[in-house]
């Protein structure tokens, strides 16, 4: 019984000291808890070296003099041990912040949540307290009690009609199967530290694990989906996926999830560039998401421009040679440009982009000059066609030199992208393309103002209403033949072509129009029509003449 009364001793003995350094290692970096272990260390030396020189000093080693004897230096080789083993787990911590963060400093808070994660698998979400479903190879995890059933459709049908398209663009397949959690009301996604807000999603890489919030935002979904395709395609390559840079791996989920959307020309002005260097690991990602920096528009912006510049198979390429050198190494042999060399391209080419912007702008607003406006817009669509705002702008110059069929193909372009970004208005786009229209196939225009009305949110349902009234009688009137009377009428109506703008152009060359395709109209018809234009050339030379004495 004696033995076991020291064993348990010296038990509580080093379960208490390496306690007291566990709670003190809580407080102190890396540089601190080296010498607090060295600090211990000597310590339990100088402890043990009594303890033997007591012994050896002693007239008398009874048996119990010699168990109680190893007793205190097993506790103290054990303290020492598992102080160097907290240290190392201190240090450890840090590299792990450092890595993920760039943070340097932690607080005890952090470490015990540290911990939490790591030694005790402390997780945000239980998938075991989370019913599941698997359809198609694919597990799907939500809240006890509420089948999402609309959520895992979408993602089915996205992934179903996509995946091929996108192991295309990435050059490679794979069959690694996939996990989606999808979070209800009463679950709450993980918080991204370096933001403080909710991941609006994330995929978890050694889990093959994609987390959602409903509802499925499809953007966020496709990204998603696009990090499990590259970084499992990347692993059957034997690439070593934390060898990839940060920039490049968000950079073509973002660019290809986004391709068919348009480019925030605000975005552009308002971000501030980050040299890709320093956007190498997670780290120094998450230490650029907070504003003025925008690290996905930025790396999702250049895959679009590489793409642009090289050819769409570009990437596939460059992931290709990365089974046997560094991305870095890869854009050099794929394209004879350093990342470096087309990173300064890129940089050169958005600031080129937003210069001709600004002189367009300029072009425009003095009316004057329409077809220097016009062809400045041109050659930027020529290098962006996804601009945002750059199709309609190029449309409404059309409209105001009187090129109505060139206007078409940049309102059919606007209207794609804004069906690509899954706007919740649509109906302005539809709008736009049937006011063109108006100018060279009536019914097809009064069929877009059908659907414009047909999208409408409640708020634009009276203003689409209106269109398609005008549109609609107009064509009516001339079935009936009543061309002149209808025109006017549209002409002095309050939505297709007037919309609160001055317009002179598109409604003179409407006039025009009709006078040229009826020209047996009735007379008093055709002499109003004829007074509205000399009225409005009026209007024209008018504001011509005051936007020359304000500049």
């Amino acid at each position: 019984m004696g033995i076991i009364k020291k064993l348990l001793a010296q038990l509580f003995y080093l379960l208490v000291s390496v306690s007291a350094f566990w709670t003190l290692l809580l407080f102190l970096d890396v540089k601190e808890g080296l010498i607090a272990w060295v600090l211990a260390s000597i310590l339990a030396g100088t402890v043990a070296a009594v303890i033997i020189f007591s012994y050896i000093k002693s007239e008398t080693h009874s048996y119990g003099m010699q168990i109680s004897l190893w007793l205190h230096l097993a506790s103290l080789l054990s303290f020492f041990v598992l102080s160097f083993v907290l240290f190392g787990g201190n240090m450890l911590l840090y590299e792990a912040e450092a890595y993920t963060t760039e943070k340097t400093n932690l607080t005890a808070q952090q470490k015990l949540s540290y911990y939490q994660q790591f030694i005790w698998d402390k997780q945000d979400v239980n998938l075991e307290e989370l019913e599941q479903a698997r359809h198609e190879g694919i597990t799907f995890y939500y809240e006890k009690g509420s089948y999402p059933t609309q959520g895992i459709e979408q993602i089915l049908a996205y992934i179903e009609g996509n995946k091929q398209f996108l192991e295309r663009d990435l050059g490679g397949k794979t069959d690694a199967a996939v996990s989606i959690v999808l979070y209800g009301d009463s679950m709450e996604m993980a918080e991204r530290e370096s933001i403080q807000q909710q991941y609006s999603g994330f995929y978890d890489e050694s889990e093959k694990t994609i987390h959602l919030p409903l509802p499925v935002d499809q953007t966020t979904l496709a990204h998603e989906f696009i990090h499990h395709l590259f970084l499992n395609i990347a692993k059957e390559r034997g690439i070593n996926t934390s060898d990839i840079p940060s920039w490049f791996v968000e950079g073509v989920a973002t660019h290809l999830s986004e391709k068919e959307t348009s480019l925030s020309r605000t975005m552009m002005e308002d971000t501030e560039y980050v040299g890709f260097q320093d956007l190498e690991t997670p780290g120094q990602w998450e230490n650029h998401l907070q504003i003025p920096y925008s690290p996905y528009f930025q790396s999702g912006s250049f895959m679009r421009y590489l793409t642009a510049r090289e050819g769409p198979d570009i990437l596939s390429r460059i992931f290709g040679e990365m089974r046997h050198s560094s991305v870095q190494e890869s854009f050099e042999k794929v394209t004879g440009k350093t990342v470096n060399t087309h990173e300064a391209d890129f940089i050169a080419a958005h600031d080129k982009l937003l210069e001709q912007w600004r002189e367009a702008d300029v072009l425009d607003v003095r009316h004057d000059e329409p077809q220097q406006s016009l062809e400045m817009f041109l050659e930027i669509a020529a290098s962006t066609p996804e601009l945002e705002l750059v199709n309609h702008r190029i449309a409404n110059l059309y409209m105001e030199t009187g090129e109505f069929e060139k206007a078409i193909p940049y309102r059919q372009k606007e209207l794609e992208l804004a069906i690509a970004e899954n706007r919740d208005s649509l109906s302005a786009a539809y709008s736009y393309l049937a006011e063109s229209l108006l100018f060279t196939d009536l019914p097809k225009a009064v069929k877009m103002a059908e659907v414009a009305l047909d999208v409408s949110t409640e708020d634009e349902v009276f203003w689409s209403e209106g269109v398609l009234s005008e549109l609609s009688t107009l064509e009516k009137r001339i079935a009936s033949g009543e061309s002149l009377a209808a025109y006017l009428e549209i002409l002095n109506g309050e939505y297709t072509i007037n919309k609160g703008l001055p317009n002179y152009s598109e409604k003179i060359a409407l006039i025009d129009q009709a006078l040229r395709k009826y020209p047996a109209g009735m007379p008093a018809e055709q002499k109003a029509l004829i007074n509205l234009r000399h009225e409005l050339e009026n209007k024209m030379h008018a504001d011509s003449q005051e936007q020359l004495a304000s500049d």
